[in-house]
């Protein structure tokens, strides 16, 4: 009898040290599981980046190399390209022409103008014009890189922009006379026969020389589009 008591209390402690052992080899599973799906990370997104065209740029090349929230978007656009998350919070109106601020996800991205709606701005018209920047201080997103030309972004230095997008149109010598529009702490770059542009300002005036200053707004200006 005292073997057999022995014997069935060797049993008991060996069932409880393979069931213990079961559920550590269990937790320890679901541990690494868990952090390797954690270590998990979206694929960088590689953004596509040419040499400045001799001949200026065209809509056709722009949109090659033109990303708005990481997605390749082809301009001009409107929101429902844009995707969900981003809704227009309308500020004025007056004979079609919309303007208010496009927020992504609840929080203001950027500011945006369409005279392409009708009775109300819906997420299938256009928008004319689109800056960025020009109320970041309004947002709490993180604005660097929402917008990318050609490796261009609000991060970018003058020296960046000039080697990414070319000398711009309109402050290359004997131009800029010829446009009051244009003052000599914004950049400007036709886009194609047409009177749409790309437009990066400065906070103040600029020199030659000085080419490390980063812009506070990207301006998309699209005044003549077919965007269906």
């Amino acid at each position: 009898m005292q073997i057999k008591k022995i014997f069935y209390i060797l049993l008991s402690l060996t069932i409880l040290f393979i069931s213990t052992s079961c559920n550590n080899t269990a937790v320890d599973t679901i541990s690494e599981t868990s952090i390797q799906t954690e270590s998990q990370t979206e694929p960088a997104i590689e953004y596509k980046t040419i040499e400045p065209p001799e001949d200026g740029w065209t809509l056709e090349l722009l949109n090659e190399v033109t990303y708005i929230n990481g997605k390749d978007i082809d301009l001009p656009f409107c929101l429902n390209d844009l995707g969900e998350d981003f809704t227009f919070i309308e500020r004025a109106s007056d004979n079609g022409v919309y303007v208010g601020m496009v927020h992504f996800k609840g929080k203001e991205a950027f500011y945006a103008v369409s005279s392409h709606a009708r009775d109300e701005f819906d997420r299938y018209d256009v928008i004319d014009k689109f800056d960025l920047g020009l109320f970041k201080n309004l947002s709490s997103l993180d604005l660097s890189d929402f917008l990318i030309i050609n490796g261009i972004n609000l991060s970018s230095s003058m020296n960046d922009i000039y080697t990414n997008l070319g000398i711009d149109d309109y402050n290359s010598i004997g131009k800029r006379s010829e446009n009051s529009d244009f003052v000599d702490n914004a950049l400007c770059y036709i886009i194609g026969d047409s009177n749409n542009d790309i437009r990066i300002l400065f906070d103040e005036s600029f020199i030659e020389t000085d080419k490390l200053k980063n812009p506070y707004n990207i301006s998309i200006n699209l005044r003549e589009n077919n965007h269906e």
